[in-house]
């Protein structure tokens, strides 16, 4: 059976990471229509600047690990980006895929994201990522968006 570290960088059984990431959908997932109509559109200026400040814009290939409701990723997709996001709440993605059809929008494993590496241009994360990812993800989310990527 696959392993993974965890925030304490102890090691798991994949499914205890899946039990673990189904929590996340019972605290986020269960409110996610007010998360994306309350509370994700206070964060439009800092989603909008980092966009501006990573140079976002069309052809770029986005990738917005732990992307909640989307709105990231929609501001990304109208700035012409190809964009692509991962999260752990199914009801939170189902938000996401409503707001940009277009995007490659999956429900998953933020520690195992199931794109190749070179795939994207950019990677961002908003909050979701920080506080429950070990250092030794970071090389990881690097190769996924390839060499000279922009990060924010």
């Amino acid at each position: 059976m696959e392993t993974s570290d965890n925030a304490q960088g102890e090691v798991r059984r994949a499914d205890e990471t899946t039990a673990a990431w189904r929590q996340v959908d019972e605290g986020w997932g269960r409110a996610a229509v007010d998360f994306a109509t309350l509370s994700e559109p206070a964060n439009c200026r800092e989603y909008v600047a980092l966009h501006a400040e990573l140079g976002v814009g069309a052809g770029d290939r986005l990738l917005d690990v732990a992307c909640g409701a989307g709105l990231a990723v929609e501001l990304a997709a109208l700035r012409g980006a190809s964009c692509a996001g991962i999260d752990a709440s199914p009801r939170l993605v189902a938000v996401a895929r409503d707001r940009s059809p277009a995007a490659d929008l999956r429900v998953g494993d933020m520690h195992h994201l199931p794109w190749e590496d070179g795939s994207f241009d950019v990677v961002t994360s908003f909050r979701g990522i920080w506080g429950t990812t070990p250092d030794a993800r970071w090389p990881r989310y690097a190769a996924c968006s390839g060499p000279a990527a922009g990060w924010g």
